[in-house]
């Protein structure tokens, strides 16, 4: 029989969850006492796979309420979402409930586990009269556990994500959403309605868990079968809060979900430097690999709350709403939408683009003084600690240049490519590249540059790759009236960085990598037309509006 919190919680993990064993610690609530479930059925034991952590006083101030809309199920219509579910829902930035975050990591997921990779948060509110949410699992497909009807008879729907395996649940009580302030809540009764009942792993046993302000609930995201009770009519206009999180890890079919967002190599490891912001800038016109690219991104982060995509758009309606609708919100594996909130996108007519230099430009007005800049194409992959891996490494570039010069990496990246037979990202190589000139064109005098492989990070020449960059601040400036550039794009970049004082250096190994070889999409052809030249023209041998960009006098 579990006796301590540390027992229950080992036993609620049980076997199906591939994490290593709870390491000897002495409890795992806070200082705040821990309570019973409340409502336990007689038959139920310590054993089951639900525990209620502890009461939690969480300051529910600035929570998005004006943003809540209706849930629905994946895999459903609009319409027969709501015969399932009545919540509304959003979203969270996590940052916004940072002390709720803390309280369950450093309570319950860092003492049992470091494979978690990624937290979903979601605000979820149920009105009065309403219908609650049937039987479901939290995890994708069907629950691990035997047959998909609950003992009750009722159907079970399992609609949530592939890659889910811990549910948290914070319960706020019951608010006047059309007030916008959850601060001012209501405690439970019992006439409200609105109870979690959950299931036993084997379905034979079942607990109600009231939603009172301040209660705090986990379980097996991957074999618990639960469901929100209807809601009465007393509590008047007030709807039940509460906050969702879902703890994700890599494993079996996560993997298989994300196959073209996960590259399976070593993973980076370096100081997290969490308290520092990336900005992400992705010029896209018409790449449907788009969002391949963004979940990449924050699957593949260490830390996904510190990163800001700023994507310039160029699509066509009807191409932008398929991506979106295909890519967002129908597509098993890693959710992306908790983190859309972090993601600036201007959408711009495809017809209107004058080329990378332009959409570049756009990009940078997303920018809102993140403390790093990345400069990215809209087809790259990333390996997993990319984001404090190139932290890492910048912070040992600036220590390279000395004497306080400000310091830019950039190189080719590595290609990847899928495997045809495993379905998979793969790549050719860890090492890193280093940029070096190869010719420079008779006709038009720019400076061609390729990738040399290297294994360490060391000084580079003064060259720039567009579609990897990464220096602190947002380092160059591109200018608003140059169109119709794409060779010309990378020295202009070289130059302005050169002079405006900055040591150049790669990477120490290969962070991130991209797709050379398209199929469709626009051809760039090796000669330049007259509007090419002319923007070259201005970005390498303008007057004095381009020296003044660069700071030259």
């Amino acid at each position: 029989m579990a006796n301590t919190p540390l027992d229950l919680l080992q036993s609620f993990l049980g076997e199906a969850l591939p994490i290593p064993p709870v390491p000897p610690v002495a409890a795992v609530s806070s200082t705040t006492e821990s309570t019973p479930l409340n409502k336990l059925m007689s038959q139920t034991s310590g054993s089951d796979p639900i525990y209620n952590l502890s009461r939690f006083n969480f300051t529910p101030s600035g929570l998005p309420l004006s943003e809540l809309k209706p849930s629905f199920v994946k895999g459903f219509s609009r319409e027969d979402s709501t015969k399932h579910r009545s919540d509304l829902s959003t979203f969270l930035d996590p940052s916004s409930i940072k002390e709720l975050l803390d309280h369950v990591s450093n309570n319950v997921v860092n003492k049992v586990t470091n494979s978690w990779c990624n937290v979903s948060c979601q605000l979820a509110a149920y009105p009065p009269s309403s219908n609650g949410y049937v039987t479901h699992c939290d995890m994708l497909g069907e629950c691990s556990n035997g047959d998909d009807d609950d003992h009750d008879g009722n159907k079970t729907i399992a609609k949530g994500s592939s890659s889910r395996i811990l549910t948290v649940i914070y319960y706020l009580g019951f608010v006047d959403i059309s007030n916008h302030d959850a601060t001012d809540a209501i405690e439970y009764e019992e006439s409200f309605g609105g109870e979690l009942k959950i299931l036993s792993p084997d379905m034979s046993k079942s607990a109600l868990i009231e939603p009172a302000i301040g209660n705090l609930l986990i379980f097996n995201s991957k074999v618990s079968r639960h469901s929100v009770q209807p809601l009465g009519s007393s509590q008047n206009s007030r709807h039940r809060l509460a906050i969702t999180l879902w703890y994700s890890s890599y494993e079996d079919d996560f993997l298989n979900q994300n196959k073209l967002t996960y590259i399976d190599v070593p993973p980076l490891i370096s100081p997290s430097y969490d308290d520092e912001a990336i900005f992400v800038s992705i010029p896209s016109l018409n790449d449907g690999d788009i969002w391949n690219t963004i979940k990449s991104i924050y699957l593949n982060a260490s830390c996904p709350a510190r990163v800001f995509v700023g994507m310039c758009a160029q699509y066509s309606d009807s191409l932008w709403s398929k991506l979106y609708d295909e890519e967002i919100q129908e597509k098993g594996g890693f959710d992306l939408r908790p983190f859309l909130p972090q993601i600036r996108v201007l959408k711009h007519d495809p017809s209107l683009s004058t080329g990378p230099v332009n959409a570049r430009y756009m990009c940078q007005g997303l920018y809102r003084n993140e403390t790093y800049f990345l400069s990215i194409d809209a087809h790259t992959r990333f390996r997993k600690g990319w984001d404090s891996y190139l932290i890492n490494d910048y912070i040992a570039a600036e220590k390279q240049g000395g004497g306080g010069r400000k310091a830019v990496i950039s190189s080719y990246p590595v290609g990847w490519t899928v495997d045809a037979v495993k379905g998979r990202v793969q790549v050719e190589t860890l090492e890193s590249t280093v940029l070096e000139p190869t010719y420079i064109t008779k006709r038009e005098g720019t400076v061609r540059q390729k990738g040399v492989l290297c294994d360490a990070q060391q000084p580079a020449p003064p060259l720039i790759a567009a579609g990897f960059y990464f220096c602190r601040g947002l380092g160059v400036k591109y200018p608003g009236d140059v169109h119709h550039v794409f060779f010309g794009e990378e020295e202009f970049l070289g130059i302005q960085f050169f002079a405006m004082g900055y040591s150049f250096f790669n990477t120490s190994c290969s962070v991130l990598y991209t797709k050379w070889e398209r199929g469709g999409g626009r051809k760039v052809s090796e000669e330049m037309s007259e509007d090419e030249r002319k923007g070259v023209e201005i970005l390498l041998r303008g007057g004095e509006a381009w020296r003044d960009r660069i700071g030259l006098k």
